[in-house]
């Protein structure tokens, strides 16, 4: 009989918990109190208020809740929960579908009745707003790996805007006038303008900087662990993370800590940081997001990390896939690109990696380092994350031009930085500091309202506009492909089309040079339009487009500045109505467009005809010695003095080579070939034994901080920079910079050209880099060239080998220097 009423109790228990899983339709009698209730929209952040019952001495350790939602179609959600301060915990739950969600909350102290079996229902109603966030659904990998989308599939534009010091952006006070808040003035202006993707490092301390003002925002500190102390700062960020979302952003944020902090303090174990992960999953996760992990995690904070200290950072990115039911983006927050790539990723084979946020600097006109996120195999979703911030790194036309550059490259995001905002720059010129970064402060100072105001995010609006006109996800970057196009400069005219539906060529080159877009539909008509990205208008071509032989010759730009080309194809309707009611177009700039149909010859000079590679000036085989020189080829030049047991060895590219031991060899170099030339070319053939531990001078004539003219420079990742000094722009103001890494036991021309105005570095025979504007010829000074010399503190002697230095009194074009290495 006992054994009846026992099995009669289990099954009242079980109906009763089958109730409540089936949307709470057990009968009346066998409730035992309300079922607690919290409604909301689909894909809406709720919040489910949990009071403990017992007291604990360490909350964040001693308990860990969960919470497990069955909704429609039995989909299953598992949240993890958070303690709140005193005996209060939450629960945090968007749900994915509208309808009924039950839900049962289970503790790892199941005597505490207050959080253990506690039960409930969620009810969720179908988004009736106009945030595309929510009516699509939280991101994930788009359905081709590279790009972001929607929970629904529809394409993710992404259009990012950085704060690396959220929590220290006042949010009740701003120090401009009529602005009642600093932190919601730039998150209403963003959104106004179109942004879509809000970039933060939510970190505790400014970086050197001086944040202690009167209405200085709560901040936790978790560098000497996890207490209520902590719980204002985080409470701070609830409202942030929350305002933000509410404006319809996806918020791109570090977890944890500052990334130097693991290396700095014990306490940051492997255990704490996931378990500090779990807590920011349970806390924020349940808002749309993408997980950064920390500042330049990967692959390794430029080696500051060993394999210990990697395992503790690579315990947040397990913590968040473990814990985020949701399954958002995990996108480690990348080191510059001359640093790592894909290949070189310590994060790209753990299986919770989703995708790219790569930091490329410089002007971006390597396509060798694009290329390398592109045919990354498994194809995953790029976005270019970091790169020069406007008026920081670089000025608007930069800031602008590396959107453009960044989608025609196949990286299907942009995250731009302003000065004054990314750093928190919110002390007024001439007040006392009041900064979040101490990096290159006081010369860069810009105000954070000025920064927030410039032009560049409104031209960005512009952008946007003109990629979402467009089924931009389905434009494939053609790189410098022959077959899809002929450009006179194929550097700096980037070209992505769908098929041959639609073209799209960003043009930024200094000349009106244009070119031939190639595998036209002969039976198609087309229409063409410059874009201006300076003021988002359209021109049209006012020619009807019908290819001859799958071509067609593409008229000049406009002027010299950056310009956008679309070819579509013609459809029903007017395409050319392209611009906003009332548009006031540019006469000069039709008058531009129309006389350029007339111009004869109407393509501009193409690769190949440009003529053959010139005769150097001066050429060092480094094939013979005698004594301890080794002559220059032509006769009209000093010999190499070889020092220090520089030796010549054979098997060169060419012969023998030049061979340096990294210890005490170089060889120098009596020559002023260069000096005063407002054009020149180097180009040499090298190949390292290994890279330097500080940097290596591949060959410089120069006397260390004093008395320079050129230098190009290996650093430790084996990329590195040109730089220059002129009778117009002094030492280290530009630099060519290369991002793609020289690798070591493997022979590669570098060549590095000036054509008075810009310098470039080629890297076999493809242009990796490019300077700012300059002006006037090379400076003159008394010191010799010198190969792989020690010539400063930052630089060591190059164990390389060094064959074919050649110098020439002009700047070689990019197909001149193709042809150079194609001879090899």
């Amino acid at each position: 009989m006992m054994r009846k009423w026992k099995m009669a109790a289990m099954i009242v228990a079980w109906l009763l918990a089958l109730g409540l899983w089936t949307g709470a339709n057990a009968p009346e009698g066998l409730a035992k109190k309300p079922i607690a209730i919290v409604k909301t929209e689909q894909w809406r952040a709720a919040e489910i208020t949990l009071t403990s019952t017992k007291s604990y001495s360490d909350p964040f350790k001693d308990v860990d809740i969960s919470a497990t939602f069955i909704g429609p179609d039995r989909t299953i959600i598992t949240r993890p929960g958070y303690w709140d301060g005193g005996n209060t915990w939450k629960v945090r739950f968007a749900p994915t579908k509208p309808g009924t969600w039950t839900y049962r909350v289970t503790a790892s102290v199941p005597s505490d009745k207050g959080l253990h079996n506690q039960t409930g229902q969620v009810l969720s109603t179908k988004y009736k707003g106009d945030l595309a966030i929510y009516k699509h659904g939280f991101l994930k990998a788009g359905d081709s790996g590279k790009y972001l989308s929607y929970a629904d599939g529809t394409p993710f534009f992404y259009l990012g805007d950085t704060h690396w010091i959220l929590p220290h952006e006042r949010f009740s006070t701003s120090n401009a006038p009529g602005v009642a808040s600093q932190f919601k003035y730039m998150v209403d202006k963003r959104k106004d303008q179109g942004f879509t993707v809000y970039q933060s490092e939510p970190i505790w301390q400014p970086h050197g900087g001086t944040h202690t003002g009167a209405d200085e925002e709560k901040t936790a500190n978790l560098s000497d662990g996890f207490t209520a102390a902590d719980l204002d700062g985080f409470r701070n960020l609830d409202r942030k993370f929350k305002y933000i979302a509410d404006k319809g952003f996806v918020h791109a944020n570090a977890q944890v800590t500052w990334a130097l902090d693991p290396v700095q303090y014990p306490i940051f174990t492997e255990d704490y940081m996931a378990r500090i992960a779990k807590y920011w999953v349970a806390r924020f996760g349940a808002y749309p997001v993408i997980w950064t992990i920390a500042q330049e995690i990967d692959k390794n904070m430029y080696g500051n990390y060993n394999e210990q200290t990697m395992g503790k950072w690579y315990a947040v990115g397990q913590s968040l896939a473990d814990n985020d039911s949701y399954k958002q983006p995990i996108m480690p927050h990348m080191e510059g690109a001359n640093s790592t790539l894909p290949a070189s990723s310590s994060w790209a084979s753990k299986p919770y990696h989703d995708g790219w946020a790569v930091q490329w600097q410089g002007n971006l006109s390597g396509m060798r380092v694009a290329k390398e996120f592109w045919n990354a195999s498994p194809s995953k979703p790029a976005v270019l994350y970091e790169s020069g911030y406007d008026e920081f790194w670089t000025d608007s036309r930069g800031a602008l031009s590396a959107a453009y550059k960044a989608f025609q490259y196949g990286m299907y995001g942009y995250g731009y930085g302003a000065a004054g905002v990314w750093n928190d720059i919110y002390s007024q010129s001439g007040k006392p500091d009041d900064f979040g970064t101490a990096s290159e402060m006081p010369d860069r100072y810009f105000w954070w309202y000025d920064g927030a105001n410039l032009q560049t995010a409104d031209q960005l609006t512009d952008f946007k506009r003109f990629y979402t006109s467009l089924d931009w996800w389905k434009l494939v970057p053609r790189f410098n492909d022959g077959a899809w196009a002929s450009f006179k400069d194929t550097t700096r005219s980037l070209l992505s089309s769908d098929g041959n539906n639609a073209y799209v060529v960003f043009f930024y080159n200094s000349d009106t040079a244009s070119g031939t877009l190639k595998q036209l539909d002969n039976s198609a008509k087309y229409e063409a339009n410059w874009f201006d990205p300076r003021t988002g208008l359209y021109y049209l071509i006012p020619e009807t487009i019908q290819a001859t032989s799958s071509s067609w010759c593409i008229p000049a730009k406009p002027n010299k500045d950056d310009w956008v080309l679309l070819l579509e194809k013609q459809r029903k309707g007017k395409m050319n109505d392209k611009n906003k009611k009332n548009a006031i177009l540019d006469s000069a700039i039709q008058l531009a467009i129309a006389d350029s149909l007339l111009a004869e010859p109407r393509c501009s000079v193409q690769p190949g005809e440009q003529g053959e590679v010139p005769v150097p000036s001066l050429t060092w085989k480094f094939d013979e010695k005698t004594g301890n020189t080794s002559t220059e080829s032509s006769g009209g030049g000093s010999p190499a003095q070889l020092k220090g047991g520089a030796d010549i060895v054979s098997g060169g590219v060419f012969g023998n080579s030049l061979s340096l031991d990294g210890v005490d060899d170089y060889a120098e170099i009596d020559s002023r070939a260069l000096d005063g030339k407002d054009q020149f070319t180097i180009s040499m053939w090298v190949n390292m034994s290994r890279l330097p531990k500080l940097n290596y001078s591949l060959i410089g004539k120069e006397g260390g901080d004093t008395d320079n003219a050129f230098r190009l420079t290996i650093e430790p990742s084996g990329a590195g920079h040109f730089v220059m000094s002129t009778s117009g722009a002094g030492w280290y103001s530009t630099v060519a910079g290369f991002h793609m890494p020289l690798k070591t036991g493997q022979w590669h021309q570098v060549t590095a050209t000036y054509d008075g105005k810009n310098a470039r570095v080629y890297i076999d025979g493809e242009e990796e880099g490019m300077s700012g504007d300059m002006a006037g010829g090379l400076s003159v000074v008394s010191n010799p060239i010198r190969l792989g010399y020690k010539s400063a503190s930052n630089i060591e002697f190059a164990q390389v080998r060094i064959d074919e230095l050649q110098l020439y009194d002009r700047a070689l074009t990019g197909d001149q220097v193709s042809k150079l290495y194609s001879s090899r």
